[in-house]
């Protein structure tokens, strides 16, 4: 890979844990590497907490 994008990588997961925590360890590895991560999840997640997005 050439370095971080200029633009955010999206993961789409759905809002249960089975989804979420999976989804969450691909972008704690895509932002130690530098790059910008937005995650998109249903309303399901709100309960869920997560120090990668805090």
């Amino acid at each position: 890979m050439r370095g971080p994008t200029a633009r955010p990588i999206v993961i789409a997961a759905g809002g249960t844990g089975g989804h979420v925590f999976p989804a969450e360890a691909l972008a704690a590895a895509l932002v130690a590497r530098g790059e910008r991560v937005v995650l998109m999840t249903d309303a399901r997640s709100s309960a869920l907490e997560s120090p990668v997005f805090a």
